[in-house]
């Protein structure tokens, strides 16, 4: 048996087999050559006429020459190394894998790029936008004692800040980019040029709006700025334009429609 020792480099001891297989076939080709050699030749027939062999040397005389027989060779590769974490980039691609199956570009450049020691540190360099998942990290769309997180309200009105449990995955997966403990810190960071209507307009205090008027094109009427029953439309956007009355509004936006003030007013609506 010949043993090889070498400390594995890679998390899947490839660079330790390349170098096992090049030394084997250096120690089997030196043995070959060794074996079929005049010199071993005379040693051996030495050996069997002297000793406990003690072969006549004339019997001997008909042994021209020795070869080595084939090779068996079973090779056992083991690492004291944990695999490393690298990007599933060809797999599911939402986070980093440790199964030591990594492309071999990945093994030849530096550790800390592509492949890493921890599962956080490659989520982080490979899957901040995905990072809770990518960390296996459950629940954590919730502050430290259970309370809803806020975020943008980027989707709805993009006025304020909700804590409703609503808000698109990619910010659960990581709420340390886009969530907030409290609407104030949220607020001042995402809407600070409408801080006072987002500080007054979250799930947990609506806002009564401005009372102005605004078009709705859908509808083809002209809409309140306010949260409630009709002819509250919900709050208006920035760039909805805005009338003291519903005939202001009609007259400017859709005078067009046949009694878009009445349709406007009418709480049936």
């Amino acid at each position: 048996d010949v043993i090889f020792q070498q400390i594995c480099q890679l998390a899947n001891c490839e660079d330790a087999s390349a170098i096992t297989e090049s030394a084997l076939d250096l120690l089997t080709t030196s043995v070959d050559a060794s074996v079929a050699s005049d010199k071993f030749l005379a040693n051996v027939k030495d050996r069997l006429a002297a000793g406990s062999y003690n072969i006549d040397p004339t019997i001997l005389a008909g042994l021209t020459s020795t070869q080595a027989a084939e090779y068996i060779v079973s090779t056992i590769v083991n690492t004291i190394l944990p695999p490393m974490w690298y990007p599933d980039w060809t797999g599911a691609n939402e986070g980093c894998i440790n199964d030591g199956n990594e492309d071999s570009y990945m093994r030849l450049n530096p550790v800390g790029y592509y492949l890493f020691d921890t599962l956080e540190s490659c989520c982080s360099k490979h899957y901040s936008w995905n990072y809770n998942q990518c960390a296996r990290i459950e629940g954590s769309a919730i502050g430290p004692n259970g309370e809803a997180l806020y975020y943008p309200d980027w989707e709805g009105e993009n006025r304020s800040c909700k804590n409703d449990g609503r808000q698109p995955a990619y910010m659960s997966n990581y709420p340390e980019a886009w969530m907030f403990a409290d609407l104030a810190s949220c607020c001042e960071k995402r809407y600070h040029w409408n801080l006072d209507e987002c500080m007054g307009s979250s799930t947990d205090a609506a806002s009564a709006g401005s009372g102005n008027w605004y078009p709705d094109w859908e509808k083809s009427i002209c809409v309140q700025d306010c949260v409630g029953a009709s002819p509250c439309g919900g709050l208006a956007h920035n760039w909805d334009p805005q009338y003291p009355s519903a005939a202001a509004c009609c007259d400017s936006k859709l005078n067009w429609v046949t009694d878009c003030n009445t349709k406007s007013t009418s709480a049936s609506v």
